[in-house]
């Protein structure tokens, strides 16, 4: 089990284009999965929403994002997916095991502490903190358990993209399921006021 954190992982147009596509897909809903529908409760609990909107691998930004990825950590890249984690969400403890690896990008342009959503992770039983300021990301390789802190009332939304290396299965298979009725789960979420994303 390993971590590695990279600061500043993505060149300068390669980050302002995929916090452009985050914020795209944002204001367009386009999000396939909702944490309390579709995720395992364990991971759950009393977490606000955190939408999931899965990048196409037809999309040109994703393969720039892959090979990327590949140059400066060596991943091959399963899944690109964005998340978008409402104030007063965290995700509970796991260890990502359908995977080798996996990696998150944050993307939020001021980050204060105050908002809460740290990375968390267990390493030699201690336990460990990451800030999620932009350009950000955190590679942790062979089950490493980890889990994000709650953000708060009034933090923004946390932008971040989940990079998963390496699949070992398909992760449909253990519960997650695509909306069936988007429409409906579209109309369901707010407009964004100006400058949530901060």
């Amino acid at each position: 089990m390993s971590v590695t954190i990279y600061e500043n992982l993505l060149d300068e147009l390669l980050l302002e284009q995929c916090y452009a596509y985050s914020i795209d897909q944002y204001d367009l809903k386009s999000f396939q999965i909702e944490n309390r529908i579709h995720w395992d409760q364990n991971l759950v609990k009393d977490s606000r929403s955190i939408y999931s909107h899965f990048m196409p691998t037809s999309c040109d930004l994703y393969q720039r994002i892959s090979e990327a990825i590949l140059e400066k950590t060596g991943q091959g890249v399963s899944s690109i997916i964005f998340y978008y984690a409402m104030p007063q969400s965290h995700i509970c403890w796991h260890n990502d095991a359908d995977y080798d690896s996996a990696i998150s990008i944050y993307l939020n342009r001021n980050w204060s502490p105050n908002y809460g959503g740290l990375f968390l992770y267990k390493m030699d039983k201690k336990l460990h903190a990451v800030l999620p300021t932009i350009n950000t990301a955190v590679l942790q390789k062979d089950g490493v358990w980890h889990g994000t802190s709650a953000t708060t009332i009034d933090s923004p939304i946390r932008l971040s993209i989940q990079i998963f290396c390496k699949q070992k299965q398909d992760v449909h298979k253990q519960g997650f399921l695509i909306f069936s009725n988007k429409e409906k789960e579209r109309e369901r979420l707010p407009s964004p006021p100006p400058n949530l994303f901060k």
